[in-house]
């Protein structure tokens, strides 16, 4: 018997999993528990020899608005390592994940995002790297993002922090296809499933293994990781500025130290 999921639904349709982000009243922010249910759903998605492949999306009003950092009070719960995050990197099988995205997707939404072998996108769906708005180095963004996305529009992305809208991040390559409305986001994404699911399991796995790998495992990927773990931004007072006039929601006020 499957657990009750009290951040996500999963649900196994033939060889498909539907994994849907679910705190529409958090705009599907990822908690530390929306975090570990979904490692556990992707790993179940993983293991199971039925599923094929995966199509993640989220309730309400958006895919995901970026990390949670309400959660705990005062002090921002945060990994020592952003590789914390990631969810795709090490699978047994390299099946392929598609995000069905739509409204936000922002922060540790486009990491995960990023992670997913396609994106498909709603024409009104926005992409930002927030992290510098909030005082936090976006290292491994940059890695993450460059290899599907022209590295000068990532490096805008990150040092502005402002949100860029699904067709300029189509145009530049992160995004596959837009469709006009969240009514056609679904049904576009599983068109495609059946497209992928209509070929060979383990051409399909071996191609996904490949992609995956180009990113995660390029020296590029691995020295931005060692600088973002090298990096005391934790101790920065801009970091602790950032956090604290986000949820305060004032401006905040910057020193450069």
């Amino acid at each position: 018997m499957m657990p009750e999921w009290k951040n996500l639904t999963y649900e196994k349709d033939g060889r498909i999993a539907r994994i849907t982000f679910n705190r529409p009243e958090a705009l599907n922010a990822i908690s530390a528990g929306l975090s570990q249910e979904l490692k556990e759903v992707l790993a179940d998605f993983d293991s199971d020899p039925d599923l094929w492949l995966a199509i993640v999306s989220g309730n309400g009003s958006c895919f995901c608005a970026g990390a949670d950092i309400r959660e705990t009070g005062k002090e921002a719960r945060l990994p020592s390592s952003r590789v914390d995050h990631y969810y795709l990197d090490a699978p047994v099988n390299w099946k392929p994940v598609i995000a069905a995205v739509h409204g936000y997707c922002y922060g540790a939404g486009l990491v995960f995002a990023a992670e997913c072998d396609i994106i498909i996108a709603t024409e009104d769906a926005t992409f930002s790297i927030v992290e510098t708005k909030r005082g936090m180095p976006a290292i491994t963004l940059s890695a993450q993002l460059a290899p599907w996305m022209a590295s000068k529009k990532v490096t805008e992305m990150i040092v502005t922090g402002d949100p860029f809208p699904a067709q300029d991040v189509y145009r530049l390559g992160l995004v596959n296809h837009l469709v006009p409305t969240y009514d056609d986001l679904l049904p576009a994404a599983e068109k495609l499933a059946e497209r992928i699911l209509a070929n060979p399991p383990m051409a399909v796995r071996s191609a996904i293994q490949a992609a995956r790998m180009s990113v995660f495992q390029s020296q590029t990927y691995r020295d931005s990781e060692l600088l973002f773990r090298s990096s005391r931004w934790k101790e920065w007072d801009d970091f602790k500025e950032g956090m604290a006039a986000f949820k305060e929601k004032r401006a905040p006020v910057f020193k450069g130290r």
